[in-house]
Formats: C-alpha cells, structure tokens, sequence
C-alpha cells in the first residue's frame, strides 16, 4: 500500500510539472488582462516559471524516484500513471475557470499541447531510466 501512494505521489508531480505550464500558457491573454501588464512582460514571466518549473520538477522527480522506486518495471509505468491526473487538473481548472465570451486560445495552442503531451512520456522514460539505473 506505501509503494501505490509513492507511485500516484509521484505521478501527480508529473502531471503538475506538465499542467501547470500548459495553463499558463493557455492563459497568456487573461494573465495579461488581468494585471495589465504587457503582452510581452507576460511571456517572459510564463518562460521563466516554465523553466523554472521544469527544472525543480526535473530534480524533485529524479531524487524522489531513485529513492523510493525500486523496480524498474514501476519506474517504466509511471509514463502511463501521470496522464488520469493531467486530465482529472485540466477538467477540475477549466470547470473552474471557464474562458469567458471574449477570451480564445491563441492559434496554434492545440498543435503546442499535443506535440508535448506525445513528447512527455519520454521525458518520464528518461528519467525513470536514469532514477533506476544508479541503484
């Protein structure tokens, strides 16, 4: 039981590390607005906390899976865990933040989210491969 909630615990910062870009992104337009900044001091706040978020998540995952996972095959299907929990934060943060009637999406947003969601899991196998092979 300890080894499940080590593994959804994990997932769930997986999912995090790749929703909470995603909706800042989303949400260029209403940050923006929102605290009427400019467009552009906007998107280089959202580039900063990406990277920002990337790069802890990156270190926080590593050391949480070298330290808790010990098989390799749990490891491997953590690339399969995280996706019920990226759609279970992307439903719960648009039901409660809808776009509003003059707010869109910015054009290309679709192609952006899709080609990360279909990269993400070799971001995870990386890691995982790494995280499991210095034991």
């Amino acid at each position: 039981m300890n080894q499940i909630i080590k593994i959804n615990f994990i997932s769930i910062l997986y999912a995090l590390s790749l929703f909470i870009p995603i909706e800042l992104i989303a949400n260029i337009y209403r940050i923006s607005r929102l605290t009427e900044w400019n467009l552009n001091v906007v998107s280089v706040i959202i580039l900063v906390t990406t990277l920002l978020v990337f790069v802890f998540s990156t270190l926080l995952v590593f050391h949480l899976t070298k330290r808790w996972i010990l098989n390799k095959k749990i490891a491997y299907s953590l690339t399969l865990i995280w996706c019920p929990y990226f759609i279970l934060f992307y439903y719960i943060f648009t039901y409660l933040f809808p776009l509003s009637s003059g707010e869109t999406l910015f054009p290309i947003f679709n192609l952006l989210i899709y080609a990360i969601i279909i990269l993400y899991p070799l971001y995870i196998l990386i890691i995982s491969r790494y995280a499991t092979s210095e034991k």
